[in-house]
């Protein structure tokens, strides 16, 4: 069915998984002793590396994620396939990249044809369970499908959790008991939460660096202006600063607080992740676990350049797709230490299975490598790293709805629900290639040392430059691939009914503040 883009695929150096091509089962011989009774892949919403202190040494207030770096494999230059949860997760969880799981815009529901990560543990003999507090990447949407409905818990998990105690307990005391762990869940998703602010100011009161000298009126004024216009900041900037009457110095306080409020809600992430982990070591399975943090996508925080100032969905920015992954206790596959290689969400899945020595059936290979094969010198070629912008909105029988939903100024980079207009980038090493819509409308390539200029600040592309030519031949071909595996899948979709109504993917939508 995708002969074509199978093609184009593997022209970029990756295999195309095919929607129903599962074959045969993996055989059994019992629990083995080679195998980690527990996995736990823990992969929260919209975290930015740089205010975790694994990645950047001025942070001072995650302490548990410090301490479990200090025994993981670090990968410093991880990139997830797109800034949208649905996409994101479905490439954490598959192996594999739209082309392959059929997720172009969310929300999607996840064909079953498609093989993911909890499948490949449950039928290896360990028990799954999904944590699952995302609405985009949620078991009703067929994410995590290889886990019954009674091992479902669409709620946080927290260390005390009596149904985590009680997988713990079994661990503990059942020698060939194994369990596989999911989990996701957004605390520093926008609109960012302001209850957590106070306590963080206390605790950590140089943050306030910069702005002694606001009053507590001003303050309040600029928490006011994000609360009230959130969206229109994100979505249309411009309009926002002349509606609001904001001066130069007034977007620099503004920038400043927003970036406070998201500041104040990752220690609640370092906090919840530290516990849980706690609660693993405590019951005696630190060394017989494998635990992952990651994350689906990153957070922009304002750039005066950048096309939207507060966002992470619909553009290429690098603090949104380059992501944190750090994974604990897969020695002797992949030592403690840090990593520079690039390496990618579908990298994930192939990883784990690998650490877990798991059985996947025949022609169910994620498209992803895994990455203890690429640190142990196995594979010379580094890798590139793809990822794209996805559909603006579900595709709606009305076309108009961008413009009414989500504003004019993002209607000029995306004004219908088409594939045809993604954006599509590529990493390799530290530099970054994209084929981007610019402000005139006209698609344009662009080039980012992200070494010199992390905020992608200079175009440096040249289009007599050999490698850029390369490069840029890449991203249409990656392009025309992603558009042409679109056009298949939705037709295959509408076919199977799997498309949500008009009405459930707006109130998922409302509920994370995409459209109003």
């Amino acid at each position: 069915m995708l002969s074509n883009v199978r093609t184009l695929i593997f022209s970029l150096t990756f295999t195309a998984f095919l929607p129903g091509c599962r074959i045969g089962e993996p055989s059994r011989d019992g629990p083995r002793d080679d195998q980690p009774r527990l996995v736990l892949l823990y992969a929260p919403c919209t975290v930015n590396k740089r205010f975790l202190s694994p990645y950047n040494p001025q942070v001072n207030y995650t302490p548990r994620l410090e301490a479990f770096a200090r025994e993981a494999a670090v990968f410093t230059r991880h990139r997830t396939e797109a800034g949208l949860s649905g996409i994101a997760y479905a490439s954490l969880l598959t192996g594999h990249q739209a082309t392959g799981h059929g997720v172009f815009a969310h929300p999607t529901t996840i064909a079953d044809s498609v093989y993911d990560i909890t499948e490949a543990f449950s039928e290896d003999g360990y028990d799954v369970f999904f944590w699952n507090d995302q609405r985009m990447g949620a078991a009703d949407l067929n994410y995590g499908q290889g886990v019954p409905s009674e091992n479902t818990f669409p709620r946080l998990l927290t260390a005390d959790d009596q149904r985590f105690t009680k997988i713990l307990d079994r661990l503990s005391t059942d020698p060939k008991y194994k369990a596989f762990v999911l989990v996701n869940f957004r605390v520093n998703h926008n609109p960012y939460r302001l209850n957590n602010l106070n306590s963080f100011l206390r605790e950590h009161p140089s943050q306030l660096r910069g702005l002694e000298k606001m009053s507590r009126q001003e303050f309040q004024k600029f928490v006011q202006v994000y609360y009230e216009h959130d969206f229109q900041l994100r979505y249309d900037f411009e309009r926002a600063r002349q509606e609001q009457a904001l001066s130069d110095a007034d977007v620099k306080k503004l920038s400043r607080v927003i970036e406070l409020l998201y500041k104040s809600n990752i220690p609640v992430l370092d906090r919840l992740f530290g516990d849980t982990v706690a609660a693993v070591d405590n019951a005696g399975l630190g060394d017989d676990a494998v635990i992952v943090f990651t994350a689906d996508h990153g957070e922009s925080m304002y750039r005066p350049h950048a096309p939207f100032k507060w966002s992470h969905g619909h553009a290429l920015q690098a603090d949104v797709l380059d992501v944190p992954l750090m994974i604990r206790g897969a020695d002797p596959q992949i030592a403690a230490g840090r990593y520079g290689l690039v390496t990618r969400s579908i990298d994930v899945f192939p990883t784990l299975a690998s650490c877990a020595k798991l059985r996947l059936p025949a022609g169910a290979q994620p498209e992803g490598i895994d990455i203890a094969e690429r640190i142990n010198g196995n594979r010379s070629r580094d890798l590139l790293a793809f990822s794209h912008t996805g559909m603006i909105l579900p595709p709606f029988d009305r076309p108009y709805k961008i413009q009414k939903l989500m504003g004019r100024y993002l209607a000029r980079f995306y004004p219908e629900s088409d594939m045809g207009l993604t954006w599509v980038a590529v990493r390799a090493k530290d530099t970054v290639w994209k084929y981007r819509r610019l402000q005139n409308g006209a698609f344009g390539f662009q080039s980012f040392d992200l070494r010199e200029d992390p905020g992608e600040s200079r175009n440096i592309y040249d289009a007599a430059d050999p490698q850029h030519q390369a490069m840029a031949r890449r991203l249409q071909q990656y392009k025309d691939a992603l558009v042409e595996a679109y056009r298949h899948w939705s037709a295959a979709r509408v076919q199977a009914g799997l498309e949500p109504t008009d009405r459930e993917q707006l109130r998922r939508l409302r509920e994370l503040g995409y459209v109003q």
